[in-house]
C-alpha cells in the first residue's frame, strides 16, 4: 500500500472512530449517563468545523475560506446524502453547500451543548446522533474497502 493510501486509511479509521464514539457519548448522556469521553466530543466538533470550512469555501468560492483539505467536507456530504437516501429513498442530489454548512453548525452546536452538560431538544438529539452514526458507518465502510483492496493481489481478483 502506498504511503498516501496508508495516510488516507488512517484518516478514515480515525474519523470513523470519532464519529461512532461521539454518537455513543451523546446517546449515553441522553439516557442519563455522565459524559466519560469529553475529548471525543471536542474532536468531533473539530472535524465538523473542518468540514464546515470546506463548505464555506465551496459556497463562496473564496480560497481564503479554505485552510485545509476538502476531505472532511466530502465525507460529511457523502454520509449526509447516503443517510437521506436511506431515509427517504431519494436519488443522489446536487449538494447545497450553504445548507450543508448550516447543518454542520447545528451539529457542532448540539455536541458543544452536550459537552457543557446541557440537554438539547429532542430533534437536535435525533439529528446529531443519527448523522454521527451514519458518518461512522460510511467512513468505516470506506476504510474496509481500502484495506480489502490493498490486501488482495490483483492476480487473485480474477479467480473470485
Amino acid at each position: 500500500m502506498a504511503v498516501a493510501d496508508v495516510q488516507l486509511l488512517g484518516e478514515l479509521v480515525d474519523c470513523a472512530d470519532v464519529a461512532v464514539r461521539a454518537a455513543g457519548q451523546l446517546y449515553l448522556f441522553r439516557c442519563g449517563r455522565p459524559i466519560r469521553d469529553k475529548d471525543v466530543l471536542d474532536r468531533a466538533v473539530e472535524f465538523l468545523a473542518a468540514a464546515e470550512a470546506g463548505g464555506a469555501f465551496m459556497s463562496s468560492g473564496d480560497s481564503a475560506n479554505l485552510h485545509a483539505t476538502l476531505r472532511p467536507l466530502n465525507w460529511v456530504a457523502d454520509a449526509r446524502t447516503s443517510g437521506k437516501r436511506r431515509a427517504f429513498s431519494a436519488q443522489p442530489e446536487e449538494i447545497d453547500y450553504e445548507a450543508l454548512t448550516q447543518f454542520l453548525r447545528r451539529m457542532q452546536a448540539t455536541i458543544a451543548q452536550v459537552s457543557q452538560g446541557n440537554r438539547p431538544d429532542d430533534q437536535a438529539w435525533e439529528e446529531c446522533i443519527g448523522f454521527l452514526d451514519c458518518l461512522g458507518e460510511t467512513l468505516g465502510t470506506r476504510a474496509d474497502q481500502h484495506m480489502r483492496a490493498a490486501s488482495i493481489p490483483s492476480s487473485s481478483v480474477a479467480s473470485f
